[in-house]
């Protein structure tokens, strides 16, 4: 199965790199932001979607220094898993789309942000403040002995 090569001329396609660490310009950036803006209804569609922003897509595990959109899912699916409907776009305007499993805490504050909870606990949580208890309310643990523990792998046969 041959693999379909994008490729970007002039400013969209600009990047710098400084060090070892690859950075969009501001207006590659902007660039790929308003694909975005003008697609979220389609992206929020995918499911498990978490967010989305502008970045590098990565392609059989290496970095590509292009242009993307970064789409951050719950959990991603290989796309057998996936009817033809339910799989992201590959590609949006002049943009690359890469799918990515969104990190803990990123889904776990999609899921609050369209919950009325979220906004009540932030409220309840103005007023909480920490008293210091006196004296040293904890035990201090004395070792009767030495010991020594090794981590390692844990053997699998």
């Amino acid at each position: 199965m041959a693999t379909r090569q994008h490729f970007h001329t002039g400013p969209v396609a600009s990047s710098i790199q400084e060090g070892d660490v690859k950075v969009l310009d501001a207006e590659a950036k902007q660039a790929v932001q308003a694909v975005i803006d003008s697609n979220m209804a389609r992206l929020h569609e995918i499911p498990g979607f978490v967010s989305t922003e502008p970045g590098f897509p990565i392609v059989d595990g290496a970095v590509r220094r292009e242009p993307a959109i970064i789409v951050f899912v719950s959990q991603k699916k290989p796309p057998t898993h996936l009817l033809e409907e339910e799989r992201a776009p590959r590609q949006l305007g002049p943009f690359r789309v890469s799918v990515m499993q969104a990190d803990p805490l990123a889904q776990v504050e999609e899921l609050m942000s369209d919950s009325p909870i979220a906004g009540v606990l932030a409220d309840s949580a103005q007023g909480l403040t920490y008293k210091r208890l006196d004296g040293n309310p904890i035990e201090p643990l004395i070792l009767l002995r030495a010991f020594s523990f090794q981590l390692r792998p844990p053997a699998v046969w």
